[in-house]
C-alpha cells in the first residue's frame, strides 16, 4: 500500500419501504370511479413496491411480472445508526448487491478478471458468504464512485475530510482506532490494542483484497482479524496518478491510519449519513 503516511448510543435509522397486503380480495375487486380499475401492489426490479392502479384487463401481465393483487402496507428497514461528533454513521459495514437505482453490481471471484476491472465489482473475503454475514462485502472503488450509486438514499460513502473530521474528534490518529474497535478477541487478533468501542461504532477487521485478486493477509487460506480497511470516497493524486484514499485500523494499534491505492482493491464501506 502507499501509505500518505463523542457519543450516544446506537440509534437505528427506520426506512419505510412498502410490502403487499395480504391477498384476501383474489376475486371480485371493486370498481374505482365507475371503471373498471384495480389496485395492485407493483414490484420494481430495485426490490422496492408502490401502489398503482391499472386498468383490470392489464391484471394478468402485472401478476406474470411479479405484481401482487391489492395495495402496498408500509413496512420498516431497521439500520443501526450511531451518532458521533455529530455525524450518523451506520454501524455495520455495507452488505449491499445493488446500486441505488437498482442495477446490480457484478459479484467477481476470479482474481485474473477482478484485477482487469474498471468497473464496479464486489466480493466476500475469501469469497466465503460466511465473511459477508460479519464483515460485508468487500468492494472496488469504482463501485464506490458509480453515479448509480453505492449507498442506500440518504446515505453516501464518506470523504477524506468527513473520516478526518472524525478521527480528529475523538483525540486524533493515534487513539481514535482503540476507539472505534471493537473490544475483545472474538474478531480481532490479540492483543486488539487500544480497543474500548466507546463510540459504538464497532469497528471490524474484514481485511481486504488487492488489486492483483488476491486477498490480504495471506494468499492460501483465510486469516482473519488483522486490519480493517474502508474506503472514502476521495482520489488522491501520488506522483502524478490518481489513487483513492482509504482508512485502515490494525490489531496491534489503536491508530487509524491513511493511505492511498490502487482503485482495483476490495476494500469495506461504511456510510455516513447525507
Amino acid at each position: 500500500m502507499l501509505a500518505i503516511l463523542l457519543f450516544t448510543a446506537c440509534q437505528k435509522q427506520i426506512i419505510k419501504e412498502h410490502v403487499p397486503k395480504a391477498a384476501e380480495q383474489t376475486s371480485g375487486v371493486a370498481a374505482k370511479g365507475g371503471a373498471n380499475k384495480i389496485d395492485v401492489c407493483h414490484r420494481e426490479r430495485n426490490g422496492t413496491s408502490h401502489t398503482i392502479t391499472i386498468n383490470a384487463n392489464a391484471l394478468k401481465a402485472h401478476l406474470a411480472h411479479g405484481d401482487v393483487l391489492g395495495s402496498c402496507v408500509p413496512t420498516v428497514t431497521i439500520v443501526p445508526t450511531v451518532t458521533i461528533c455529530n455525524q450518523v454513521w451506520m454501524v455495520n459495514n455495507l452488505d449491499v448487491d445493488h446500486y441505488r437505482n437498482g442495477d446490480p453490481i457484478p459479484q467477481v471471484t476470479d482474481p485474473t478478471e477482478w484485477a482487469a476491472l474498471t468497473t464496479g465489482a464486489w466480493c466476500y473475503y475469501f469469497n466465503d458468504p460466511a465473511n459477508g454475514a460479519t464483515y460485508g462485502k468487500l468492494y472496488n472503488w469504482y463501485a464506490v464512485n458509480d453515479p448509480r450509486g453505492l449507498a442506500p438514499a440518504g446515505w453516501h460513502v464518506p470523504t477524506l475530510d468527513e473520516w478526518e473530521t472524525l478521527v480528529s474528534c475523538l483525540g486524533g490518529e493515534f487513539v481514535a482506532g482503540g476507539k472505534l474497535k471493537e473490544i475483545g478477541t472474538t474478531h480481532w487478533l490479540d492483543p486488539n490494542t487500544g480497543a474500548t468501542n466507546e463510540t459504538g461504532f464497532t469497528a471490524l477487521p474484514g481485511n481486504i483484497r488487492q488489486s492483483t485478486g488476491e486477498f490480504s493477509p495471506s494468499t492460501s487460506t483465510p486469516f482473519l482479524g488483522v486490519f480493517g480497511d474502508w474506503w472514502t470516497s476521495t482520489e488522491i493524486i501520488f506522483n502524478s496518478l490518481l489513487y483513492a484514499s482509504h482508512k485502515f485500523i490494525v490489531f496491534n494499534s489503536s491508530s487509524v491510519q491513511n493511505a492511498a491505492d490502487d482503485k482495483a482493491y476490495g476494500l469495506s464501506v461504511r456510510c455516513v449519513r447525507d
